[in-house]
Order: C-alpha cells, then sequence, then structure tokens
C-alpha cells in the first residue's frame, strides 16, 4: 500500500485514525441489533468470552475467533480502513495506531496495528501479512536462516527462530510496546509522543500517570501469514522478557494467529510448550489445505510448532492433537499449490489429488469459516452461506 499519510516518530511510520460514527457506515439503514453492528457487545465479549469451541475452555472463543480473523485479514490495508471494519465489527469510536518501517535492503517490511476500544478497555495488535505483490515481503519469508536467539525460557537457549520473521518483529517492537504502555495506563493509544510527560517516553522503571481512558485490561495478538509468525515471535518475547513480562501479563488474554508458518527450531517449541500461556493460548488456525503453515520445507532445516493447533476440514474446525501441521518436505510441493489453484478453475482437473492449495491460504477464506452460524458477515449486512 501507499505510505502517503504517515508521519515519523522515533524513526519509524506512523498513521493514527478513529473510526468512523455509525450513523456515517448506515448513511441509509439503521442500526439494528443482529444485523449492525455485528456484535453490539463486542467490548464485552473479549472481556469475558462467552462462546467457547468446547465448554470447558475459555479459548479458543468463537465470537473472539470472528473478531481477530476479521482484524488479521484487513491489517493488510492501513489504519483508516482497519478501524473503520473493527467498528463494523462493534468497537465503535475504536483508536488505531499503525506503526511501520521498510529496509528493503534488510528485507524489512514490518507493519503492526494497536486498536483499542473507546473506553480503552480491550487492545488488539495486529500484524500484517505477506502482501503477495510486495516482493520484499516474499523474500523476508524465505529468509529462512535461523538466528539464534537466547530467550529467557526453557535453558536460555540460544533457540533457533526464523531470521526473516524475528527481524521484522524487532523491527517495530519498541514502538508497539510504547502503545501498549500508553494503554495500560489508560492513555490513547493515538497522538503525538510516546508518553503524556511532555510528549517523552517514559523512562525505564517509570509509572505513567493515570490518562483519561480506563487501563487495559484485555490485550489480544493476532495476524495471518507473515503477521501471523510475528504475533507468535511477539508472544514468546512479551512473555520471556522480564520487562514486559511483569507489565503486560495480566492484561495478555491470548494470541490467535491464522495461516501461520513454523516460526523456530524443535528445542524453541519445547521450550515454548514448557510455557503455561504459550502452550495452551497461542492458538493457530488452519484452513484445509492452505500450504503456508508447512512452510519452511523439512529440507531448510527443522521447525516445530507450539501452542495449540485447529484444522478446518469437512465443514467445521476440530483441533488436531496428534498430528498438527508439518514441515513439507520440499519448496516444490508448496510451489504446486499455485498449480492447483489453476486446476481448481477448470472441474474436470478437480480429481486431481493436489495436497495444498494457495488460494485456501486467503485471508477471506478464514473470516469466512470462523463465522459462526447466524452471524452477519464482517460488512454487517449478509450472512456467509456454503462456508
Amino acid at each position: 500500500m501507499s505510505r502517503s499519510g504517515f508521519t515519523v516518530e522515533d524513526g519509524i511510520g506512523i498513521q493514527d485514525a478513529v473510526a468512523p460514527s455509525y450513523s456515517a457506515l448506515r448513511p441509509l439503514n439503521p442500526v439494528e441489533p443482529g444485523i449492525f453492528p455485528v456484535y453490539p457487545d463486542l467490548v464485552d465479549a473479549l472481556l469475558k468470552p462467552s462462546t467457547p469451541f468446547s465448554a470447558d475452555i475459555e479459548h479458543p472463543d468463537r465470537t473472539v475467533a470472528h473478531a481477530l480473523a476479521t482484524c488479521s485479514g484487513y491489517a493488510y490495508s492501513d489504519a483508516h480502513t482497519l478501524s473503520t471494519m473493527m467498528a463494523r465489527m462493534g468497537l465503535a469510536n475504536n483508536r488505531c495506531r499503525m506503526i511501520g518501517t521498510y529496509v528493503n535492503a534488510m528485507l524489512i517490511e514490518s507493519t503492526a496495528f494497536v486498536v483499542q476500544s473507546e473506553d480503552g478497555r480491550v487492545v488488539i495488535l495486529a500484524y500484517r501479512g505477506t502482501d503477495p505483490s510486495n516482493v520484499i515481503n516474499l523474500l523476508t519469508d524465505v529468509d529462512i536462516h535461523p538466528d539464534q536467539v537466547a530467550f529467557d525460557i526453557g535453558d536460555g537457549g540460544p533457540y533457533g527462530v526464523h531470521a526473516g520473521f524475528y527481524r521484522n518483529t524487532r523491527a517495530t517492537r519498541f514502538k508497539v510496546a510504547e502503545a501498549l504502555l500508553r494503554a495500560k495506563y489508560g492513555h490513547p493509544v493515538t497522538g503525538s509522543g510516546g508518553h503524556p510527560r511532555n510528549g517523552e517516553p517514559p523512562r525505564n522503571g517509570e509509572v505513567p500517570s493515570p490518562g483519561p481512558l480506563e487501563p487495559m485490561q484485555a490485550l489480544y495478538i493476532t495476524g495471518h501469514s507473515l503477521g501471523a509468525a510475528m504475533a507468535a515471535i511477539e508472544s514468546i518475547m512479551l512473555r520471556t522478557e522480564p520487562n514486559y513480562e511483569w507489565r503486560f501479563t495480566e492484561e495478555l488474554r491470548a494470541t490467535y494467529t491464522f495461516a501461520q508458518p513454523l516460526v523456530g527450531s524443535p528445542e524453541l517449541a519445547a521450550a515454548c510448550n514448557g510455557d503455561g500461556f504459550l502452550r495452551e493460548q497461542v492458538l493457530r488456525f488452519v484452513y484445509q489445505r492452505d500450504p503456508v503453515p508447512h512452510y519452511p520445507p523439512l529440507a531448510s532445516g527443522p521447525f516445530r510448532n507450539f501452542g495449540r493447533e485447529f484444522q478446518f476440514s469437512g465443514g467445521g474446525w476440530r483441533e488436531t492433537t496428534t498430528v498438527p501441521a508439518q514441515q513439507s518436505w520440499f519448496l516444490v510441493e508448496q510451489l504446486g499449490g499455485l498449480v492447483a489453484f489453476a486446476a481448481r478453475q477448470f472441474p474436470l482437473l478437480n480429481w486431481i489429488p493436489f495436497p495444498y492449495q494457495i488460494d485456501d491460504h486467503l485471508p477471506q477464506h478464514y473470516i469466512a469459516a470462523l463465522t459462526p452460524p447466524g452471524v452477519r458477515s464482517e460488512f454487517g449486512d449478509y450472512d456467509y452461506t456454503g462456508t
């Protein structure tokens, strides 16, 4: 997308937006319960999830999954579009800060969004995924050679982590942390300056003064594709770095990722699964024969997932407790998904048993498949059918 409309703070591109009013979004049709917005009580639904996939667990929750799938899908746009779509979903008058930095030679195309509810109680951190028209994004995905990172988890590693994913997460992280810190103490995430005190960011260890909003009570992290990988890595860092962990553990509710590639070594996955949050509250959603959750291929070296996985097939979502998404053997298998996409356009070729379908990776499929029965589309108008 165009980078116009950005301001620059501390060397990072910033774009702020506030959602339009419901009267602007519904110029002809009234606001009607059960039709628009999609969830009139979305703030409460995110604070106290009540539509779980399984009766004995809080997450994954169907309303939360639908809201976050929508957020991750529209994170491919800009702050104004994402803010508008989340208002349609039920976060009326939300604020949205887009944080981005771009260093093409370093394969950095890092974009994060911090969406804050009107009252300040709910915050969603969403990462943008791979833009298929952006060559740098595509090269980021294939920058596979693992960095060795000494995460403060397990025996301390160092652990192998996908270099491109890790670098992009780190590139915008300090501005993301600044926005989350503002939200924690009841300040708007939008606006210039990192902290209300003279427009300066808080010093290390300083507790900001209370703001005009309610303090953040629930934080969710999400993303699709590359954005999902960044969400997973950010979750690791929020749980393992002491200065982040003690500030945000109480608010951090869950991480929902969609079409997430694998991000780290088997050793890192094992260490993450030793942490209760990373094992139980990092939730991966895989739609049908999407090839990306099987990337990087095994020929690039061993990678393994952590957290819980849910796969969509046969018209429903099921947790994969025995065989989660595994690495494909070779990249050429995944590229075959492009051929499968072409073959799908011709009914006579639909019998060919391609292992992957690249069009299953599209974010709109995840949004549609996670829309609960009887709930309108993210635009608050028509129902999805045949998903």
